[in-house]
């Protein structure tokens, strides 16, 4: 998770951004923030440093601070590119059509700690894609489709006691070895601010 090829200079794993600073080591780091609170952490461990802001309110003063410790005193030598960790790249933009390899039927389940759920999704030419979760179908919406994957949202159930019936449910896969693979998130309040989530793994595969 925290190795990165040696002709790169960043990466992305289970959470953990992956830096090669501009002098050598390697900067590998996480934050984020919700209302009331915002953290962030920085490991570099070639020079043995670990930096931990949080604060209990929503705003960037963590990864001001967090810049300002280590950048400006600790490593104070500047680097050749910007001083700031860069930010986690933008999702990749939707095609206007979706990918041949996405159009067609796949199926597959959603892995909740109470057990599995089964999962179908009908992709369609136009670019509309039916969901079929515990047996109940409904349109995704706010969809984009693209050659790595797919994200939309959905109301439904995912049967498990910690998430409403009427659960806004967010799905994002990326295609990997011919599957779909990813997160479906339930949100308790549909329609309202995306936040406090609970995730479970999905994956379906062509059928």
């Amino acid at each position: 998770m925290q190795v990165i090829p040696e002709d790169q200079q960043r990466g992305y794993a289970i959470g953990w951004n992956v830096w090669r600073h501009p002098s050598g080591y390697t900067v590998i780091f996480h934050g984020g923030n919700m209302p009331g609170a915002s953290a962030d952490l920085t490991i570099i461990p070639e020079k043995g440093i670990v930096v931990a802001i949080v604060s209990n309110r929503s705003s960037n003063l963590p990864f001001r601070i967090n810049d300002e410790i280590i950048y400006n005193t600790l490593l104070p030598q500047p680097p050749a590119t910007a001083q700031s960790k860069p930010t986690v790249p933008e999702a990749a933009v939707p095609d206007s059509i979706p990918p041949k390899e996405l159009v067609g039927l796949w199926t597959g389940v959603v892995h909740t700690y109470q057990g599995v759920r089964p999962l179908r999704l009908e992709i369609h030419d136009s670019g509309d894609v039916d969901v079929t979760l515990c047996g109940a179908t409904t349109n995704l919406n706010k969809t984009s489709l693209h050659s790595s994957g797919l994200t939309g949202e959905f109301i439904g159930d995912l049967g498990i006691s910690d998430a409403r019936p009427d659960s806004l449910l967010a799905l994002s896969l990326t295609q990997r070895s011919g599957r779909l693979t990813g997160v479906v998130t339930a949100y308790s309040r549909p329609g309202g601010r995306i936040e406090y989530g609970l995730s479970q793994w999905a994956e379906v595969s062509r059928h």
